[in-house]
């Protein structure tokens, strides 16, 4: 293969073109097995793809995007990030390598949530027009399951193209595009971490032969490149395992907290066979799984205060606080862990937004059967309420409302102004979509997150992810009668949230069931709740990965929000509240059931 400078240049201005021919010299050279300049010109291949990128996605529909990555990307993606496993000892390899994944992981929201935010005078009437374009999109949730297929493609196909072509207006009309504009590097990171805090962003990708340059998958694996502060050492790459032995111990930890969770909530006591069995077992894979894990990293968990993850994959579905170190004890109780999408957070970060804030808001025990004539029967039947729906109707959370008692004065001390409380009837979805900006917002109310497998809905209707999570608010119990009126209809779903002005935010708290979860896209992170949020500008989200007990929930948030009262940073506020829960629950318990403290996550730069 003998390709010059000249094949490069006679493409001009077409990045993508040029990438490919600058990545064939690429693997020319490590056929050669000169290693040294192979990772020079994926260097300036990788910044050419990017390039290329922030010009194609934004005129995406976030379902195309998912496609066109997968297809067109991830192959080269996953070559370069094997090469930068393979030369982990060159320390020019393992720099570029890092660059690769900062700026190649989580792409699409990234541009998402650029094209959510624009706001310039112009851009407007297109922003609300694309939001409701999206609320019909989402409102087809809502819509009649046996509508035909036929009509349920025309009119998908329809409001699609109207999405897409309303996105490329604003995007014109952008002055600014971070991506492309903007490639993050590993020493900028570097600078802005402090010395306490070390980052270590995971990647789960399949595993090239780099001397054959094979183009068929390899073997998955997941492997973690370690960022320590500037001055405190250099970029490391540890190959944490084979992807398919991780995720099956992830879902068996998983299994195993939920189980030993309901056991006890059951018994609202510590004791009994069945428990302690079940206790048992969760000790037993918490360790199978943090040796693959912590052990690794054992050495950077010595030497750091704070951990700021990135995870990837199933590794998303775990939470990290609750693995366990050497001496048996939690993670959490050695390390401070925050969780990063995509480590360009860390070297994109702007200025606060410091005016125009509106009031922290809280959102809690809303109606549900607002507007219902008969009173119905949705309660789940159990002495222990859950914040997820059992049925198409949504159940009372009487706990949320205590929750909502409890944790108000304390966000107003924190904030030093009254907050706003919207519950029962007044929960409802159109005041939501009125938000502008609180510096706070917490919503107390069922979550849902549903797999395509599990709805009878028309898959075409429900392709994007966004559509299929979301929050339960007043009057959705009615919503089959309201969204036939093309109302609001009380089910607010992420691709609706998204369309919501939340920059600068500094906290949401989504104090409800499997808000954290969602449909994975390994690269790119969890499409659902947490990723709306954040889409529309919010630094820092909590939420959960499980099904949450309301009582207990209701007590962790009190006792955070307490610890907020007193201090500045959220994050710390969060692992003090799951300190103390944990310490509580040992007293009571002589275990500390992660079902109980450890289902919620804290994702975000704050």
């Amino acid at each position: 293969m003998n390709l010059a400078l000249d094949d490069v240049r006679r493409f001009g201005n077409r990045p993508e073109l040029r990438a490919f021919v600058i990545e064939s010299m690429a693997i020319a050279a490590g056929l050669n097995s000169d290693f040294k300049k192979s990772v020079r010109k994926i260097h300036q291949s990788r910044q050419l793809v990017a390039e290329h990128l922030s010009t194609v996605l934004p005129s995406m529909t976030t379902s195309v995007q998912q496609r066109y990555l997968q297809k067109t990307y991830s192959d080269g993606f996953h070559a370069a990030l094997s090469l930068g496993l393979h030369q982990k000892d060159s320390l020019r390899a393992a720099f570029c390598s890092s660059d690769w994944l900062i700026n190649g992981k989580a792409l699409s929201q990234e541009v998402a949530a650029e094209s959510a935010l624009l706001s310039t005078p112009e851009a407007a009437p297109l922003v609300q027009k694309l939001r409701a374009t999206r609320d019909k999109v989402s409102r087809l949730w809502s819509q009649d399951p046996e509508m035909s297929r036929q009509t349920s493609r025309e009119r998908l196909s329809e409001l699609e193209s109207e999405e897409k072509e309303t996105q490329q207006k604003i995007m014109a009309l952008s002055s600014r595009s971070k991506l492309g504009q903007k490639w993050v590097t590993t020493g900028e990171i570097m600078s802005r971490l402090s010395d306490e805090t070390v980052f270590v962003n995971v990647a789960k990708f399949s595993v090239r032969d780099l001397n054959q340059f094979k183009v068929d998958k390899g073997e998955e694996r997941y492997v973690a490149w370690i960022v320590p502060p500037a001055g405190l050492g250099n970029v490391e790459i540890v190959d944490l395992g084979r992807a398919d032995e991780i995720e099956s111990l992830v879902a068996e930890f998983k299994k195993q907290v939920e189980l030993d969770g309901k056991s006890r909530s059951s018994l609202q006591i510590g004791g009994g066979n069945e428990t302690a069995s079940n206790g048992r077992e969760l000790k037993k894979t918490a360790k199978k799984l943090s040796d693959k894990l912590v052990v690794p990293l054992k050495s950077y968990v010595d030497k750091f205060k704070n951990l700021h993850v990135s995870p990837d994959g199933q590794l998303w579905n775990i939470p990290w606080d609750a693995l366990v170190t050497e001496d048996g004890k939690f993670l959490i109780e050695s390390v401070q862990i925050t969780y990063i999408v995509s480590g360009r957070e860390l070297g994109l970060q702007e200025n606060d937004i410091q005016s125009e804030f509106g009031k922290s808001t809280i959102f809690a025990n809303p109606n549900f059967n607002l507007g219902v004539e008969q009173i119905l029967n949705s309660s789940n039947g159990s002495g222990s309420r859950t914040r997820a729906p059992t049925s198409a109707l949504f159940s009372e959370l009487p706990g949320t409302a205590k929750e909502a008692s409890w944790i108000e004065p304390s966000i107003e001390k924190f904030t030093k102004e009254k907050c706003r409380l919207y519950t029962w009837d007044r929960a409802q979805e159109s005041f939501f979509k009125q938000l502008h900006r609180p510096k706070i917002l917490v919503l107390s109310t069922h979550g849902f997150f549903t797999k395509l497998s599990d709805t009878t809905v028309d898959e075409y209707a429900l392709q994007n992810p966004l559509v299929r999570c979301g929050l339960a608010l007043a009057g959705v119990n009615n919503r089959m009668k309201i969204s036939e009126a093309n109302r609001e209809d009380g089910l607010l779903t992420g691709l609706e949230i998204i369309g919501t002005d939340l920059r600068g935010t500094q906290l949401v708290v989504l104090s409800a069931c499997q808000t954290g979860t969602g449909e994975l896209n390994d690269g790119e992170g969890i499409a659902g709740l947490r990723q709306a949020f954040q889409l529309a500008g919010a630094k820092s989200v909590v939420s959960s990965l499980w099904n949450v007990a309301d009582e207990e929930t209701a007590i962790l948030m009190r006792e955070f929000f307490h610890e907020l009262s007193s201090q500045d940073s959220a994050s710390t506020a969060f692992r003090n509240a799951q300190l103390s829960r944990i310490d509580a629950l040992r007293k009571r318990d002589g275990f500390a059931s992660p079902y109980f403290w450890a289902a919620f996550t804290y994702t975000g730069t704050e």
